[in-house]
């Protein structure tokens, strides 16, 4: 009942956050913004997300297969598309690490459904955080502060694969308490030794950060927003950063009130923000619903070991 109550408050927390923006900037200002949305626009933001979840899909499958697993592409792809389309009704990105659920269907078993989704995440998370970090160095002028959060995040996830500090932890807390992950932390010890294919996931995973900025840069300059590419990459990897909160599902309400706030700083007209967020925020859901309706259930192959 408790869990309950607090996932309910999560979602009139989202709301109440994005009510309150669009009540400050105006809903007349806003509706202004979004009337100028193009045919451009949305066929941009179509093709962006289907190369987008090709890219995301194709890091996943390469990875499961580099440790001879034999996943099956569109599989993998349906898995991702639920996994997303999750991580839209959780909070923070929780809904990533429902994947392995889905992964059960080519029978990845959950130890090493979690170790690749954790390695791919870990990879997709330090090209945000580099990006988000240069960021601050823009708005700040504080350049060297954020080298050294850079290097001190590389040092910490080289300790925790040397030390095995993250079998110790997922040991403590889930393996044969919650949900057998047994495989977890081998898996990682595999994918460590696997260099060129971790640079190939850091590549895709480049691409997709740069195509993420990319829909928003083109709905920006949609909107009549005189903003350089690079400011919103820097930018929108902080509020990326952020949306990592785990207090509203998929972040809403935090990405809107950060990048309004983030945004600013750098000239940009509220409204325009606000229209940008929020025609994302809702084609994000229209595209979760279409893609779970268009993709077909994926047929079993063999009972995973759970």
């Amino acid at each position: 009942m408790k869990n309950k109550f607090l996932n309910i408050m999560r979602y009139v927390l989202g709301f109440v956050i994005i009510g309150a923006l669009v009540y400050k900037v105006g809903l007349v200002k806003i509706a202004d913004t979004l009337s100028n949305i193009t045919a451009y626009a949305l066929l941009s933001f179509i093709l962006i997300y289907i190369v987008s979840f090709t890219f995301s899909t194709t890091n996943i499958f390469m990875l499961l297969k580099c440790i001879h697993k034999k996943p099956v592409f569109s599989n993998v792809l349906h898995s991702f598309v639920n996994a997303w389309a999750l991580g839209l009704l959780l909070p923070s990105k929780l809904g990533d690490f429902s994947m392995p659920f889905f992964l059960k269907t080519d029978s990845i078993d959950l130890g090493t459904g979690f170790a690749t989704v954790f390695v791919d995440r870990l990879i997709s998370f330090f090209v945000i955080y580099v990006f988000a970090s240069f960021g601050v160095s823009e708005l700040g002028k504080n350049f060297l502060l954020n080298i050294a959060l850079v290097g001190l995040f590389i040092i910490a996830v080289i300790t925790l694969f040397k030390f095995g500090f993250v079998k110790k932890i997922i040991g403590k807390f889930f393996v044969n308490k919650y949900i057998n992950l047994n495989g977890f932390y081998e898996t990682l010890v595999l994918y460590s030794r696997k260099k060129r294919l971790l640079a190939f996931n850091f590549l895709l995973s480049l691409i997709n950060v740069l195509l993420s900025t990319l829909v928003i840069y083109i709905f920006f300059r949609t909107y009549g927003a005189n903003v350089n590419f690079l400011t919103v990459l820097f930018i929108f990897s902080m509020v990326k950063i952020v949306s990592l909160i785990p207090l509203t599902p998929g972040g809403s309400g935090l990405k809107e009130v950060s990048a309004v706030y983030l945004f600013g700083l750098a000239g940009v007209d509220n409204g325009i923000t606000i229209g940008v967020f929020l025609t994302i925020l809702i084609f994000n859901y229209l595209t979760a619903f279409i893609s779970l309706c268009i993709l077909k259930k994926p047929k079993s192959q063999q009972p995973a070991h759970v």
